[in-house]
């Protein structure tokens, strides 16, 4: 989705207002020429310490409610929804399967706990691997990226038909924002929930993973749920 603003947008205030509402979130920024590519992204593609990698598995999502008992209602539906179980747990043993390369100790939560956004909850589990000591971190990212959720499965067949059929450019939207240092340590996200500002021109990205249940008009939903929290940054401005 595009805007164009009155002016250019003030980098330090989305941040600070990011902090504020998605505190729960990894906020990030990259600067390039007269273009910032910033948001904040849910998802923990990788943190790597110790010998140690973490990864949280999000998928499945529901809004939210107007009150504590309709959040609530909202949530356990969430929880009991077959559709959204089963996408999770497609994507909590795709990760498994990968990381039993580099790894015989992994961990997962018993079963998915819920990670409440403003504007959307989501099935959530964490999972992590104590790795061989000849792995690297690229090597990692290397089988884990891209996720199911943002290009689907198997990843070759899944590639080449976004290629095909997707007739946009999706930039850095999706892509791996993060760090490392020479100690095999480092922090990688999913640039999720995002946005790219060039002047006064604002384009905000966001989708959803689709599975043999999904059903569009809820995904379309699911979708505007998630460009939220870029767009009411303008909401006066547009």
């Amino acid at each position: 989705m595009e805007l164009l603003l009155v002016g250019a947008p003030a980098i330090e205030a989305i941040l600070q207002k990011f902090r504020a509402d998605y505190n729960s979130c990894n906020l990030f920024i990259f600067h390039k020429g007269n273009s910032f590519f910033w948001g904040a992204s849910p998802e923990l593609l990788g943190r790597f310490s110790q010998g140690t990698v973490k990864i949280d598995a999000l998928a499945g999502s529901a809004k939210r409610g107007t009150d504590k008992t309709q959040d609530i209602e909202f949530e356990n539906q969430l929880l009991s929804s077959q559709k959204d179980i089963s996408e999770h747990k497609f994507v909590v043993d795709h990760l498994k399967n990968l990381l039993s390369i580099f790894s015989d100790n992994i961990t997962v939560s018993e079963k998915p706990g819920i990670k409440k956004l403003p504007n959307i909850q989501h099935l959530f589990s964490e999972i992590s691997a104590e790795l061989n000591s000849d792995t690297s971190i690229l090597s990692v990212l290397k089988e884990i990226y891209p996720t199911p959720a943002i290009c689907g499965s198997p990843k070759g067949n899944a590639l080449h038909l976004i290629k095909k059929l997707e007739k946009f450019n999706r930039g850095l939207y999706s892509g791996i924002i993060g760090w490392f240092n020479f100690d095999n340590e480092g922090e990688f996200i999913v640039a999720l929930r995002s946005a790219v500002s060039t002047g006064q021109k604002v384009t905000a990205f966001a989708g959803s993973g689709i599975v043999r249940d999904s059903n569009p008009d809820e995904e379309f939903l699911e979708t505007n749920l998630k460009l939220k929290p870029v767009m009411t940054l303008f909401v006066n401005e547009n």
